[in-house]
Parts: C-alpha cells; sequence; structure tokens
C-alpha cells in the first residue's frame, strides 16, 4: 500500500492548481486604459462635437503613439489638427 501523501505535498500541488486562476483574476482587476476606447477615425464633423473630456483622451492617444485620423487629412495632418484642437477656446458670452 502507497504512503499518504502529508500535508506540505497536498498544499503544494493546492498552490500550483492555484496559479492559473490567480493570474485570471489579476488580468480582470488591471485598470483600463481611457485611450482604448478612443475611435481611430473621424470625420470633421464629428471631430468638431467633441467635449473637452473627449478632446483630451483623443489627444493622450495621440501622445501615446495611436495613430487616429480625420477623413480628408493624411496622419500628420490629423495629428497636426488633434493637437492645436482647444487651444483657443471660442469664448460664450
Amino acid at each position: 500500500m502507497p504512503p499518504h501523501p502529508n500535508r506540505r505535498t497536498i498544499l503544494a500541488w493546492a498552490a500550483l492548481a492555484a496559479l492559473p486562476a490567480a493570474a485570471v483574476l489579476a488580468e480582470e482587476a488591471e485598470e483600463l486604459d481611457p485611450t482604448d476606447l478612443v475611435p481611430r477615425r473621424f470625420t470633421p464633423e464629428a471631430f468638431e462635437r467633441l467635449s473637452a473630456n473627449e478632446l483630451y483622451k483623443v489627444k493622450l492617444a495621440v501622445r501615446r503613439g495611436r495613430t487616429i485620423l480625420i477623413d480628408g487629412y493624411t496622419a500628420s495632418e490629423s495629428r497636426q489638427m488633434i493637437e492645436a484642437a482647444g487651444q483657443n477656446p471660442k469664448r460664450r458670452d
């Protein structure tokens, strides 16, 4: 008759079995990047209607290296438009 496994062996196997579950839980708890939800393409009209918060997220995405295009413009022109947007806010009297 084989010897019964001792407690340390049982605990070691239980810990090894729990590692993949811990990795899955850690992945789900990871904070989302707000730039992941930014569209990669805008029409000029949709870009003009962006709120200040949406424009901030678009600028952040561009600073982090994402290419965001505005229809009818090249990538570099789109980047320049995005960087220049909101620098001279219109006064509302």
